[in-house]
């Protein structure tokens, strides 16, 4: 048992970071297994699950099948943006997760509901130049990292003007999460793990 196919997404995005062979990687074939969770649309329940078992595939140099990226274009909430699981409210995070998804797809920046979920990414901007979960919560270290590597992948420069506040660029407000040691800010404190793992590509 490997998981939903968000963790198997993962685990070969990993594997494949580290030149490991996804398809035999522990006397398993790890792309076969996630192909077995695909029901002709859908990887699983969630739109991180979608999203992370397209990226897996891109990585690991298989085809992703077009029904998957065309489910996923049509859960987004009011023609752009995503939240956890279909039919949820658009957060950050997961719409910076959602277009890395598209793209790896194969799915044209210029598709109009992506060109909608850039617009909603630039309406949850704060003035520290840095994202938060939603509109009206305080900038984060892993919302601005996802906000960074969806517009990236979109082919938008984060430290453009068009993403620069008052108080800067995405990529400003990541440096201030930064601790002494290198670490960057989140729920367990000044050097949280999950949240440096996660800032680190962007």
């Amino acid at each position: 048992d490997h998981g939903t196919a968000r963790e198997l997404g993962k685990l070969i995005a990993g594997v494949v970071a580290v030149e490991g062979n996804p398809r035999a990687f522990a006397g398993r074939d790890l792309v076969a297994d996630l192909n077995s969770a695909f029901d002709g649309q859908h990887y699983g329940q969630f739109n991180w699950d979608q999203a992370w078992a397209m990226l897996a595939l891109r990585a690991a140099g298989a085809p992703i099948p077009s029904a998957a990226a065309q489910a996923l274009l049509s859960d987004a909430v009011n023609g752009g943006g995503w939240g956890f699981a279909p039919g949820m409210n658009a957060e950050v995070d997961s719409t910076g997760l959602v277009l890395q998804a598209l793209v790896a797809a194969g799915v044209p920046p210029t598709t109009t509901v992506i060109v909608a979920a850039r617009a909603y990414l630039q309406t949850q901007q704060n003035s520290d130049g840095g994202f938060p979960v939603r509109a009206g919560g305080a900038s984060n270290a892993p919302s601005t990292a996802y906000a960074v590597m969806g517009l990236v992948a979109i082919g938008e420069n984060p430290l453009a003007p068009t993403w620069r506040q008052s108080g800067g660029s995405p990529i400003d407000a990541l440096l201030r999460a930064q601790s002494a040691a290198g670490g960057l800010a989140g729920t367990s404190g000044d050097n949280d793990l999950q949240a440096t793992a996660q800032s680190i590509p962007a």
